[in-house]
């Protein structure tokens, strides 16, 4: 996470197409990092470490999914909605926006390019996608 840059970077190991992805931070992300960063212990390897081993885990990658399926109820969601139904989410909140398809792919990191394209549009869309992340970040917000 590079805050002064605003960005969240994803290396290829970690993500889910095999290369790296950029995530250009909201302002609400940024200023929720940037008020974690002012709180977090001095010696926090991890921007979320993990409560029981913070300095050498951070925290597990299934808390969210985890979190969902306990508070299903309260949360007003059914027992088939899973934490990715969130990519769903954004990618219909984004078509019924007319956000052009090749920025959603940009968002949601997945690549699809064919033809020509595939060899010759190396295009990174960083200043639509960070426009799509903040405006998505403004209607969760609201």
């Amino acid at each position: 996470v590079d805050l002064a840059a605003g960005r969240w970077t994803l290396p290829a190991a970690r993500s889910k197409n095999g290369r790296e992805h950029v995530v250009i931070l909201s302002q609400h992300a940024r200023e929720l990092l940037e008020r974690r960063h002012e709180w977090k212990a001095p010696k926090d390897r991890f921007v979320f470490p993990s409560a029981l081993r913070p300095q050498t885990q951070p925290l597990r990658a299934d808390l969210v999914s985890n979190a969902l399926a306990k508070h299903r109820e309260a949360l007003g969601v059914g027992p088939r909605f899973t934490s990715h139904n969130v990519r769903h989410l954004f990618s219909t909140w984004a078509g019924e926006r007319q956000v052009p398809v090749d920025v959603v792919n940009r968002a949601t990191a997945h690549v699809v390019q064919t033809g020509i394209n595939r060899h010759y549009n190396a295009a990174q869309l960083n200043g639509p996608a960070g426009e799509l992340w903040q405006s998505w970040a403004d209607y969760l917000n609201g």
